[in-house]
């Protein structure tokens, strides 16, 4: 079992310069507001997954008119294992390693993952399938891509200055690309929907399912089917100047008890 023993942090965020040291078990961290319990944590998240939980640039972890900031990690388990990062007008550089330890942070805004839009579900399970498979992230990279362009052909002939045959060109890279991601999506939000029914059931809250709805359809096994319903779609599709079939627009769905 893997323990985080301690952290140093020199000119991060609101740190001059700390060090902090860890039990094993669970750990509280408490104090008045404005002290720094969230900058400690977001340097932890930092330390063990190589970017902020806060979705800034890196540079904005740097103290107030400091050129640079300096973090370190210590933990203990079948062998020591100790890294350091250093941020700077040039990026961070690392040195150590941390292999098997992953972390996990659940923010207040995180509620809106079931309370808001369908965007949020799907970036909080796509960064859930990121982790359990690390190709994922290039399946959604190539994805987006196809996307753009297509949605560029389709505000052209939009305007009135482009062709059709060339957003129709575009749709077996769509359909390809959007049928690995939601697939992948499907197989994670299987094994997520398996820890949180037993969760729910454990803590007295009846079971819980998780379901995918993809505007593909069903019949992902047939790209041949997806390219004609995109083709059905193109009129409406031209009028709302943006593609409308895709795992971009998929919802998930949560239904306890």
């Amino acid at each position: 079992m893997k323990v985080i023993e301690g952290v140093y942090l020199k000119d991060f965020r609101n740190y001059e310069e700390a060090g902090f040291r860890f039990q094993k078990g669970l750990n509280a961290i408490i104090g008045d507001n404005g002290l720094g319990k969230t900058n400690l944590l977001e340097a932890l998240f930092f330390l063990l997954q190589g970017r902020t939980m806060r979705g800034v640039e890196i540079k904005e972890l740097v103290r107030w008119e400091r050129e640079k900031a300096q973090l370190g990690i210590r933990v203990s388990g079948q062998a020591l294992m100790e890294k350091r990062i250093e941020i700077g007008e040039g990026g961070k550089r690392e040195k150590g390693n941390l292999s098997g330890i992953r972390a996990v942070c659940f923010q207040p805004d995180d509620i809106w993952m079931i309370k808001g839009g369908p965007e949020s579900r799907r970036r909080c399970l796509d960064e859930a399938v990121v982790e359990i498979k690390k190709g994922f992230r290039v399946t959604l990279r190539e994805y987006h891509r196809v996307l753009r362009q297509r949605n560029e052909a389709i505000k052209a002939v939009k305007r009135g200055g482009g062709d059709r045959g060339l957003i129709r060109s575009w749709n077996p890279l769509l359909a390809k690309w959007g049928k690995m991601v939601v697939e992948e999506r499907a197989e994670g939000l299987r094994n997520l929907e398996k820890e949180m029914d037993a969760i729910t059931r454990r803590w007295g809250m009846g079971g819980l399912e998780a379901k995918l709805y993809s505007s593909m359809g069903d019949s992902l096994g047939d790209e041949e089917r997806i390219i004609r319903k995109m083709e059905r779609m193109e009129g409406a599709e031209i009028g709302r100047g943006q593609t409308l079939i895709g795992p971009h627009r998929d919802e998930i769905v949560f239904e306890l008890g």
